[in-house]
């Protein structure tokens, strides 16, 4: 793991530095090697062996890097095994790319998650540096017990990354397929920040299951509650709010795409802004971010218009047309995602659960091993959609796996959650 941020005066909730202390306590038996800035190493000794639950002296070893890290690990080296002793045996191994990057757009060099590499094989871990420019998140390997081959799910992103740097698209397939050791991958287009953000895949009593966001459950159940909010902030009349239960329940999305912005285009001021007193309605305790909970029901609304609204009822705004036209394109690369996960003869589980839109909630950015499943969660205000996708993924798993949430609302707000936070190797062993 890596740490960056998440201190503001206090420990700020869901955050970098709280989110590695969550998985900390999840995992008890894990060894954890975490990176920081060396000018705060100290203060992260000092926190952790005061205040996080450390069972064994050596749980937790703690890098110290000259160059500022992202808090993303996932995402600047891709966790396996390799056979490279005498003996051949596997070994848990980084596979690094060219070099640490973020960005969709473009790939911006990240110095620090790059050089942090050293410190990695210097703890006596395995790093093996690849020609190829990727981003972890948007590649996910699986095992296909009932095909007996491995899958590498690429986003498209991955695709224009390398092919920018003079390979094809059959060269960089090759590539990929070759360091990977898969037998066969997988393009899918682009919806979320990354491809980790629209589905988590599992294995599970020799089936594959792959769990994706359900947006239209999430969009309801957010403007559900959002209606009870403006209910209760007065800004919807009880016998308005009874209107809006009535056409969410009945199915007339465009009515209540209408009557929601009616009640909140009230509160505009003559700037079009919102006042902080409408956002502090959409906060339940002191973890809260009231505009950053606001805004995920304006993320949802929109998303709610954009399904809602026929091509001929489009606003003249051209802006406003192009906006709600790529959030349908979205959606149409989710339900390409779908298809192509069925083609695989895997088994499509859907999650309550939003694309990751930078101010939207998402449940699938998730973290396995063999008895549990370590979910993101949202808390405060957005329990109650916590819960929901908690609730969804036992259906498809039974209870013998443990379902454990790890708030990461903070995270989220930066394009990050559970399985962007970490990356993860099997016992010695046991891969």
């Amino acid at each position: 793991m890596q740490v960056e941020g998440g201190y503001l005066g206090g420990i700020v909730p869901g955050d970098s530095l709280d989110v590695t202390a969550q998985i900390v306590a999840a995992l008890p038996e894990a060894d954890f090697l975490v990176t920081i800035r060396d000018t705060f190493a100290t203060n992260l000794h000092w926190l952790a062996q005061h205040s996080w639950p450390l069972k064994r002296p050596d749980q937790l070893t703690i890098l110290a890097e000259k160059c500022d890290v992202t808090p993303w690990a996932q995402d600047n080296g891709k966790a396996g095994f390799a056979a490279l002793n005498p003996a051949n045996r596997a070994a848990p191994a980084t596979l690094a790319p060219r070099y640490a990057s973020q960005g969709e757009d473009e790939s911006q060099f990240m110095p620090g998650d790059s050089y942090l590499m050293d410190e990695l094989r210097a703890a006596g871990h395995t790093v093996i540096q690849s020609p190829l420019l990727f981003q972890g998140g948007n590649l996910l390997a699986v095992h296909d017990p009932a095909a007996k081959r491995r899958v590498l799910l690429v986003s498209e992103a991955e695709i224009c990354r390398n092919t920018a740097l003079g390979l094809t698209r059959d060269q960089t397939l090759q590539a990929f397929r070759a360091e990977f050791g898969v037998d066969v991958c997988v393009v899918f287009p682009i919806v979320s920040h990354h491809l980790d953000f629209d589905v988590t895949v599992r294995t599970h009593r020799g089936q594959v299951l792959a769990f994706v966001n359900d947006p239209q459950t999430a969009i309801r159940r957010i403007l559900e509650r959002g209606v009870a909010v403006l209910e209760a902030n007065r800004s919807l009349t009880p016998g308005d709010a009874n209107a809006a239960r009535a056409q969410l329940r009945e199915g007339k999305n465009l009515d209540l795409a209408q009557t929601l912005t009616a009640a909140l285009q009230r509160h505009l001021n003559q700037d079009r802004q919102y006042p902080l007193t409408l956002a502090r309605a959409f906060a339940r305790d002191r973890n809260d971010s009231p505009t950053g909970n606001f805004q995920c029901f304006l993320a949802a609304l929109d998303l709610h218009w954009s399904a809602a609204l026929t091509e001929a009822a489009m606003p003249p705004d051209a802006l406003v047309r192009s906006y709600f036209a790529a959030l349908r394109e979205l959606e149409e690369a989710r339900q390409t995602q779908i298809r192509e996960l069925q083609k695989l003869g895997w088994k499509v589980v859907p999650i309550p659960s939003l694309p990751d839109m930078y101010r939207t909630i998402n449940y699938v950015n998730s973290l396995h091993d063999r008895s549990r499943l370590l979910i993101p969660a949202y808390g405060g205000f957005y329990a109650f959609l916590d819960e929901a996708a908690r609730s969804a993924y036992p259906q498809a798993l039974g209870p013998e796996i443990a379902i454990l949430p790890i708030y990461t609302a903070a995270s989220q707000r930066n394009h990050g959650a559970v399985h962007c936070a970490a990356s993860a190797y099997p016992a010695a062993g046991k891969p």
